[in-house]
């Protein structure tokens, strides 16, 4: 006689959550806002560095794919198969997840169903987002090419000149299609908001943060919000100097944040220096509701 095969759903084969010593996060972003750096940091500092895939997809088509394959009796246990899967990779780990770019939010089910699942294991989403003007550049700058070089690479490791090199050669040659501008700001807005909606509807737990805050600043008070969300008071990544199980997170600097960062800065902070086409973008945004974006 055949086994019966497991069934993922079974209560007594099922992964609990509660069962297990790692917390589970989902970094949760559009895209385009320094996600792979903030996971670096985050489980750095709470005591060791995990990875963390893109397991819904990095396009919106690849997120389209993942979802489909799910079937509509899952009932989001989906969400939980991932987490027990980097919790079997981690399992000494405090904090393991995914990073999850909401593309398909609230169009798929299966990603709805999830949201639902996260809600009630009380999973914790770190939202985060970026000045929109910004990511679109970013979008550009990745686009292109730099002749036999190939395309700019996402990220840069600390130290890594001939990556800082391509990006340094995007400096003011990035030029926005200013007629597409506007309806393309629209859109990532009202896919910000359509995703911010479900997360409250839901009532999915989860801390806002913005790319501005986190690194364009120097205090380190939205990485103090994020730990304090977290739950975790004390950063074994961080030493308090009397071998007290390390740092109180609410004593965290910038100048911390920056010592345990594995990928060096790649932005410019103003626009007239990285765009080719600054003036003819400022005055397309000159009177529209997205004129506070530039600067």
């Amino acid at each position: 006689q055949k086994k019966k095969k497991k069934n993922s759903q079974d209560p007594k084969t099922k992964c609990r959550l509660k069962d297990k010593t790692s917390l589970p996060v989902i970094l949760m972003s559009l895209g385009r806002s320094g996600t792979a750096s903030t996971w670096q940091i985050i489980t750095e500092l709470a005591g060791r560095k995990t990875l963390a895939p893109e397991y819904t997809g990095s396009s919106t088509s690849q997120s389209q794919k993942f979802f489909s394959r799910i079937p509509p009796n899952n009932n989001g246990t989906w969400l939980i198969d991932i987490f027990c899967h980097e919790q079997s990779l981690h399992p000494a780990a405090p904090i393991v997840g995914f990073r999850w770019k909401p593309l398909t939010i609230p169009s798929a089910p299966a990603a709805v169903q999830g949201l639902r699942v996260a809600a009630a294991e009380n999973i914790r989403v770190v939202r985060s987002r970026r000045n929109l003007l910004d990511v679109l550049i970013s979008r550009q700058k990745h686009k292109e090419r730099d002749g036999r070089k190939g395309k700019v690479k996402s990220h840069c490791v600390a130290g890594d000149k001939k990556c800082l090199a391509q990006h340094i050669k995007s400096v003011g040659k990035i030029h926005l299609d200013t007629k597409k501008m506007l309806n393309k700001l629209r859109g990532l807005e009202r896919k910000e908001t359509e995703v911010d909606d479900v997360l409250e509807r839901l009532g999915v737990l989860h801390v806002s943060v913005t790319y501005e805050k986190l690194y364009l600043t120097d205090v380190a008070d939205e990485w103090i919000r994020i730990f304090e969300f977290l739950g975790v008071k004390r950063l074994p990544g961080l030493s308090d100097g009397g071998g007290g199980g390390g740092k109180k997170a609410g004593r965290l600097t910038m100048e911390d944040v920056r010592d345990v960062m594995e990928f060096a800065a790649t932005s410019v902070r103003h626009h007239n220096e990285s765009l080719g086409n600054y003036e003819e973008v400022k005055k397309v945004l000159f009177g529209s509701k997205f004129e506070g974006l530039l600067h």
